[in-house]
């Protein structure tokens, strides 16, 4: 070889050098990007979202969900609280009873993984429809605790491969993993502000902020909206006789019997002192009616244990209303607010007609 060609040679190399470097740093930036996404993402689901959806776009990759260790449904139960649309998390996130399909996929030690798709990590990956040829499984690891994983899959077989650098990948899930714990953290701080700590149901501030939205919704999709409010009878004289401790145990009771009789997307929340309310989105008159009855029946027909010899019996009174949409929708939230108090108001209105009438019954008020 003569000193022109080597000189070529050496070119050629620097030039294939200097793209890499290129490639490196366009691909540092937009790592970088992401990080601060993760960083700034201000609820549980952003956060998530951006995994799922600005990951996947940001780096032309088919298919990437996030797997998260959640035997509880913990997960599930907080995007709920928080009010999160999960349905852009639909496929995405995949929820596992144990770290097993993780200790199945990367081995004790927990080691990310790139290469060939393997039987064992078929489950991170939800419901996507393709064939995958390659994938990478990241795991979400934090102070020695197993979150998770981050998963990239790909119809290239030589877009994951074995052996390749995973600097820039152990990097972004070690950040996503403190990001995961933070958000995780912060959102369950505000689940304890949400919640009636006796009855483990929502509470009215829950109530008040999910009710605006419902009714917002309700009045753009023209779909009906029902309220219902039940208040325990004679439960005041059942403290004083039986004294308080009976009284929360009939306020876990009740509230647990609603509560299974309700589907997910309805809401119950304990209103105040004997006072349960329940939103039924998409319920008009004649649904909101029998679920009011069913709820009150039950009730009804059970007793209550107070030791080993006594038990006592329940009734509740029921008021039911539907939202008034003969307005139009949306009008504005002075509107929407006004539209929701006379919704309120005529269900606590129809439990005192209830009482009136001799209470263990329900009453709709138009």
């Amino acid at each position: 070889m003569d000193a022109v060609d080597t000189i070529e040679l050496l070119k050629a190399k620097i030039r294939e050098m200097e793209l890499l470097v290129r490639q490196n740093e366009a691909k540092q930036k937009k790592f970088d990007a992401l990080e601060r996404k993760l960083i700034g993402a201000g609820s549980l689901g952003e956060l998530l979202s951006t995994l799922a959806h600005d990951y996947r776009k940001d780096f032309s990759i088919d298919w990437v969900t996030v797997a998260l260790v959640d035997p509880e449904c913990e997960v599930l139960k907080l995007l709920d609280l928080a009010g999160e649309d999960r349905h852009g998390l639909e496929n995405h996130l995949v929820t596992l009873d144990s770290n097993a399909a993780l200790i199945n996929s990367l081995g004790n030690e927990l080691l990310p993984y790139l290469g060939q798709t393997k039987s064992s990590s078929i489950e991170l990956f939800g419901d996507y429809g393709q064939t995958i040829a390659s994938i990478a499984v990241l795991p979400l690891l934090h102070r020695g605790q197993v979150l998770g994983s981050i998963n990239l899959a790909s119809v290239d077989i030589e877009r994951f491969t074995a052996g390749s650098a995973t600097d820039f990948l152990e990097r972004l899930s070690a950040i996503a993993a403190v990001c995961l714990q933070s958000a995780l953290s912060g959102e369950r701080l505000k689940a304890a502000g949400l919640t009636d700590t006796l009855t483990g149901v929502k509470n009215r501030r829950y109530f008040e902020a999910r009710s605006k939205e419902e009714v917002a919704y309700a009045l753009r999709s023209k779909l009906p909206l029902a309220c219902l409010f039940f208040d325990i009878d004679k439960f005041k004289s059942m403290n004083d006789t039986y004294g308080h401790q009976v009284g929360d145990q009939v306020l876990r009771y009740v509230a647990k019997v609603i509560q299974v009789q309700l589907r997910a997307s309805e809401v119950l929340a304990r209103y105040g002192g004997e006072e349960f309310v329940v939103l039924l989105p998409g319920a008009g008159e004649p649904k909101a009616i029998a679920t009011a009855e069913r709820i009150r029946r039950i009730v009804a027909a059970q007793s209550i244990p107070v030791d080993a010899t006594q038990t006592i019996r329940l009734t509740m009174s029921c008021g039911v209303s539907v939202l008034d949409q003969t307005a139009g929708a949306p009008l504005g939230i002075g509107v929407n607010d006004e539209l929701l108090s006379a919704m309120i108001a005529r269900a606590d209105q129809g439990v005192y007609r209830a009482k009136d009438a001799g209470r263990n019954r329900v009453v709709f008020v138009e």
